[in-house]
């Protein structure tokens, strides 16, 4: 019930919330690749870098969920949050038979929030975005951090 009361003083829809099992995630994209304005409705998140290699954090690909609600942001030159999407289906082999989690967008951002004012914000220091200096794709967030940064998003 907590979840619930939460998405609705934030401003998320019921339908987009998993209330038993929803996770918070930070998803860097780069803007050449994956420019948040230029999207598609569905979008598919790599597991693998170009090389082949498993993601930074690829346990965090591992645990990532239909449902999951997952925070956008543009790494440089823009280097901010643009969007928030929900995932629809965690890891998958795609039909080129990549490795992916396939995100859908919810909103895209009319105010963005830049990089210095997330890591200079008190409540997101031990945020796993802030504590590895954001370096890597996917991180966690508690609910605490996912509702800072909702917040920072939302004022006018």
């Amino acid at each position: 019930m907590l979840v619930l009361k939460v998405s609705n003083s934030i401003g998320l829809k019921n339908e987009f919330m998993n209330t038993d099992a929803c996770k918070y995630w930070w998803l860097n994209t780069n803007p050449k690749v994956w420019d948040v304005n230029k999207l598609g409705f569905f979008e598919e998140e790599n597991t693998h870098n170009a090389e082949g290699k498993k993601r930074r954090v690829y346990s965090n690909y591992a645990s990532v969920r239909q449902g999951d609600v997952v925070i956008g942001y543009e790494t440089s030159p823009t280097r901010k949050v643009v969007a928030i999407y929900k995932v629809t289906k965690g890891i998958h082999k795609n039909t080129g038979n990549i490795e992916v989690i396939t995100l859908e967008i919810l909103e895209k951002l009319n105010r963005t929030v830049n990089w210095d004012d997330i890591k200079g914000n008190p409540g997101l220091k031990d945020s796993e975005p802030v504590k590895i200096n954001n370096r890597g794709s996917l991180f966690s967030l508690t609910l605490e951090e996912f509702q800072i940064i909702k917040g920072l998003v939302s004022k006018t």
